[in-house]
């Protein structure tokens, strides 16, 4: 596996400028006009609402970064980008997982989005949240499956139409239950909830509360490769995780949060952190612990988004609460 980040801090300023930029701030401002109306209004359809929101997040992420990129005029003193989204993009899986539980839509919640925004809660500290959430999911896994589990489940005895080396297998999903499970020393039998795996993902999770320090960092470096690895070639392309890139948003790229989700574990626990020499960890936004940094507020239009979806949905007034409660490390 190569050991070198796909793209340089610089490279990714220049790939973020200019109409990109431009298109990502006129989209936000569409969503947010929506969900503005629809927090005006006693009735409204919560289901677009739900979409507004998601697409507002999407668009704040790379507004948000965007500014964080272009505010630093010296590269050498660049910070991991600020963590705001990751917060936001809770409410919007949680919510996901939950409908898909009791109404069944007919799209379901993504297990790369909702396995990627657990990791994400642990990587930034955010333990209580991404325990929520990881709870919420793993009654997916069980009790309805996702769209894989469903389709892996009822083509078992069949005999497949598509050979199994052209579907990818799951990664942070996987990875972040059992980064959750082994911190209760258990293990997840993920055949036989009908789900293909990376295996470097499962072995890594499940070293995180070892104390062979050989073990854990060598996972720390399989993690770092398989960041690597499994990074869309280009973000703003249709290589996805259909394709077996869970890692595509730009925020993301060179912020290795598999390898922060594991550290963080094991310095709530205590444990020794191994000597962290991976390439990917020497640049600025991959180093850990991050430097002291501001953490922005969570802005205005996205809390009163909350607050109309909790009063247009009684099932949905706890996401404000759950959001903006005190859960860090």
């Amino acid at each position: 596996m190569a050991l070198e980040p796909r793209f340089t801090l610089a490279q990714l300023r220049d790939f973020r400028a200019g109409t990109r930029r431009q298109s990502a701030q006129e989209a936000l401002i569409i969503d947010r006009t929506k969900l503005e109306a629809f927090a005006a209004q006693e009735n409204g359809d919560v289901g677009i609402a739900l979409v507004q929101l998601g697409g507002a997040i999407v668009w704040q992420s790379r507004v948000s970064l965007d500014d964080y990129l272009f505010s630093q005029d010296d590269l050498s003193d660049l910070l991991p980008p600020d963590f705001q989204v990751a917060r936001m993009a809770f409410a919007e899986r949680l919510t996901q997982c939950r409908d898909w539980l009791h109404f069944r839509p007919e799209l379901g919640p993504d297990m790369a989005d909702v396995g990627g925004c657990i990791v994400d809660l642990i990587a930034i500290g955010q333990a209580a949240n991404a325990a929520e959430l990881c709870k919420v999911s793993r009654q997916v896994l069980d009790e309805t499956g996702y769209g894989w589990q469903v389709f892996w489940r009822n083509r078992r005895g069949t005999r497949p139409e598509i050979p199994d080396e052209e579907f990818p297998k799951q990664k942070l999903l996987p990875f972040a239950h059992e980064l959750i499970a082994a911190q209760a020393g258990e293990e997840i039998d993920w055949e036989a909830l009908f789900l293909e795996t990376e295996p470097g993902y499962i072995a890594a999770a499940r070293s995180v509360m070892s104390t062979d320090m050989a073990k854990v960092k060598a996972a720390v470096d399989a993690l770092c490769d398989l960041h690597i690895t499994f990074t869309t070639p280009n973000p703003d392309g249709n290589l996805r995780a259909l394709e077996g890139y869970e890692i595509d948003t730009w925020h993301h790229m060179l912020w290795p949060t598999t390898v922060f989700a594991y550290l963080r574990v094991r310095q709530a626990h205590g444990l020794e952190l191994p000597a962290l020499d991976h390439p990917l960890l020497r640049q600025t936004m991959g180093q850990f612990p991050p430097r002291p940094f501001k953490t922005q507020d969570l802005p205005e239009w996205y809390l009163s988004a909350l607050d109309a979806l909790g009063k247009a949905d009684p099932s949905l007034s706890d996401l404000r609460a759950l959001v903006t409660r005190e859960n860090t490390l």
